[in-house]
């Protein structure tokens, strides 16, 4: 116990035990209230006060500071998570099941939570932040209030003296357990973690997906289909309990065992200060414009822009200007959305407040259809120039890498085909019958520019949309349109957030190095137009209104696809990486550093370097698609996992020779292709089987005739 403590009237006592509390329940991050409990009980012990009014004045304070701190989190929290969220794996989709649990559960975990040190703080700012009904959390948060300070000042007071001494003879023990805990939780998340990564990414092709995607314990205990899920769940749920109860042993042990309490307090600081100042420093990085951007080529009456859009809402984000650039100079415009974002669960539970039902997320399609034909109406758009595929939201990735060979099934809205009164209704949700929409497409409308995703955009749809269209462009070589690429989602970018439409916009910090970028120069009122545009997506803004409107600026921005000639022979050419992220330096085993492409007589060969040597349990594979004159198209799959190589077959009878090489931080890939090829469509991933863990941008190569 701090000496000053001892020093206090027993007013004073309770006074700093209520201020205590207070901040704590508030959430100011590693209070710990339990040497106050204990100078309060020593006061109890002495008969000095009494148990009453301390309880009251006790339970008061945490109950009030619980009440601020939910405040805090509906008012604050929810604008962090927006920002920083998915580099804490919270991404929109994550949040609106969060969202939904809380609103489920949450009355519960605010009793539970209230017992746990670690638990405490998040469960308030949550609550807050996903908005669970203030009666239910107040009437919760009294009861935990009261029976967590009731039971900490009994336990002291009944005691008394005798707990200073349990306190002094115990730090070390109290560190062990601490430590024991901390063990039992990371064997049981690793337990868990390898059950996830060795099960198939995909469900079989003929399982159903339930009505209600709403699960508990019992029904996951139960569950007959996927039983592995079930315990892999719980494990993580016993492993969160059991490292919380590290973390609420920890804190006390510490004041047991420093003289002075003043290196907890610097420590507890540090761990709040750190991380807060390399967030602000990612925030300053973005808001740096590198260097003046190359100009794009301005928009003519000659024009004709086909706008590729994973979701209703990109294409006003992303090219809302050059959209109105183009259409003042008389040019043609197409906008093609590859899904209609049905599977966003933030923006459904916004809608009516509950957990989102596959027949929610389908109205969430329409809704979000509706608005996009509004938005491009706004713009200028005709209805005629907007064309939707309806596929499905959050997994077109997975359709690129396993609709090949099957259908897939929404995990969101249950469908497995095109649920939507469009030209497309009905078509099955595989690979080959998106290719051929977008070849359908590419060819009725012949356009000389092209607008797609970045090919290492954040989002998952994004990529593939823009490996897609890749893939129909080989299968049409007679177009040859100017193609730019654009970003929208990566890490907190674009900052600052909200409409501030006479600043410049400039690419993420860690992707300016793989330029060249360019930029169109809006004017006032096209920039203002177009903040208009965004603001009419009603689902959307109602969750990242601030997000959204980060992207009505000054100019926009975009840059060269990863599309090549084909070199001369010995002259290397590199698929686009990313930067090792801090995650990856902590498991650097599958951390892509670069792929350099290189053609030697008749013999391909990619070099791979990753930043550390090569994982043994992890597979590296090198993706590709051969293109020949004959219209038949080759894909492969070629992998080395340890001392193993293989190949899978994708399309196409005959398999590719190859064969692979490991030399300390390099795996290299070497084929030779079939003859006839007239371009090659290449890309790398790391990871489990089934399970990518980090990748290149995929690259389409023109071959020489």
């Amino acid at each position: 116990m701090p000496r000053w403590l001892k020093r206090l009237s027993p007013f004073g006592t309770l006074a700093i035990m209520a201020a205590a509390l207070l901040l704590e329940g508030m959430g100011f991050p590693f209070m710990v209230v339990e040497p106050f409990f204990l100078a309060t009980g020593l006061l109890l012990s002495a008969g000095k006060t009494s148990f009453w009014i301390a309880w009251l004045l006790a339970g008061a304070a945490s109950f009030s500071g619980s009440v601020i701190g939910y405040f805090i989190g509906r008012r604050w929290l929810r604008l962090l998570l927006d920002r920083f969220g998915q580099r804490l794996g919270l991404t929109p989709e994550r949040m609106g099941m969060v969202e939904g649990w809380f609103h489920r559960y949450g009355a519960g975990a605010v009793i539970i939570g209230r017992f746990a040190a670690p638990l405490r703080t998040a469960t308030l700012y949550m609550a807050g932040a996903t908005r669970i009904p203030f009666l239910s959390f107040a009437l919760a948060s009294a009861v935990a209030a009261y029976a967590w300070t009731g039971a900490y000042l009994l336990a002291f007071y009944l005691l008394g003296s005798a707990a200073v001494r349990l306190l002094h003879t115990s730090g070390l023990y109290l560190l062990a357990a601490a430590a024991i805990l901390a063990g039992s939780a990371l064997i049981l998340w690793y337990r868990a973690r390898r059950r996830h990564l060795s099960q198939p990414h995909e469900e079989p092709e003929d399982a159903e997906e339930p009505e209600d995607r709403r699960q508990d314990v019992g029904d996951l205990l139960h569950e007959g289909g996927f039983p592995h899920q079930a315990r892999r769940r719980i494990w993580r749920w016993l492993a969160v309990l059991l490292l919380a109860l590290a973390l609420t042993v920890f804190y006390p042990a510490l004041y047991t065992l420093f003289t002075s309490e003043y290196p907890v307090i610097l420590a507890m600081l540090a761990a709040v200060l750190l991380p807060a100042a390399y967030l602000y420093w990612q925030y300053w990085q973005n808001t740096r414009i590198p260097e003046p951007l190359l100009a794009l080529p301005s928009p003519s009456a000659s024009t004709r822009l086909l706008l590729v859009a994973p979701h209703p809402d990109d294409e006003a984000l992303a090219a809302g200007g050059i959209l109105q650039q183009i259409l003042k100079a008389g040019g043609e415009v197409r906008v093609v959305f590859l899904t209609n974002g049905d599977g966003f669960w933030r923006a459904a539970w916004a809608l009516k407040r509950t957990w989102p039902t596959p027949d929610l997320l389908l109205h969430l399609g329409k809704l979000r259809m509706a608005e996009s034909q509004r938005a491009l109406r706004h713009l200028g758009l005709p209805p005629e120039a907007m064309v939707y595929l309806g596929f499905p939201d959050g997994e077109l990735e997975r359709l690129w890498l396993y609709g090949w060979k099957s259908t897939i099934t929404s995990r969101h809205t249950g469908a497995s085909r095109v649920p939507y009164d469009l030209p497309t209704r009905g078509t099955p949700y595989e690979a080959a019958a998106l290719v051929k929409l977008l070849q359908n497409l590419l060819e009725d409308f012949q356009p000389n520019l092209i607008l797609a995703p970045y090919a290492l955009d954040g989002h998952p749809d994004h990529r593939a949309t823009y490996n897609f269209l890749l893939y129909a462009l080989a299968t049409c070589p007679h177009l040859r349109p100017d193609i730019y690429t654009y970003v929208v989602h990566h890490g907190e970018w674009p900052s600052p957030w909200g409409l501030h439409a006479h600043l410049l916009l400039g690419p993420p910090r860690e992707l300016h190095p793989y330029g060249p970028w360019l930029a169109l120069n809006l004017d006032e009122a096209e920039a203002h137009r177009k903040g208009e545009a965004i603001s009419l997506y009603a689902t959307q803004m109602r969750v990242m209104a601030g997000w959204l409107l980060s992207f009505a600026r000054a100019n926009e921005i975009f840059t060269l696809p990863a599309i090549r000639e084909e070199p001369p022979e010995g002259e290397p050419i590199s698929l686009p990486v990313l930067p090792p992220t801090l995650k990856d330096r902590l498991d650097p085993g599958t951390a892509l550093l670069s792929a350099f492409l290189q053609k030697k007589g008749q013999v391909w060969n990619l070099r791979l370097k990753v930043l550390r040597r090569p994982r043994m349990d992890r597979q590296f594979r090198l993706r590709l698609w051969c293109f020949t004159g004959d219209g038949n198209v080759q894909g492969h799959i070629l992998w080395r996992e340890g001392l193993k190589e293989g190949q899978e077959t994708i399309l196409g009878r005959e398999p590719l020779t190859f064969q692979t090489a490991l030399d300390s931080q390099v795996i290299t890939f070497s084929w030779t292709l079939p003859k006839g090829a007239l371009s090659l469509l290449v890309g790398v991933d790391a990871g489990k089987e089934r399970r990518v863990e980090d990748r290149s941008g995929w690259m389409l190569l023109r071959l020489k005739d």
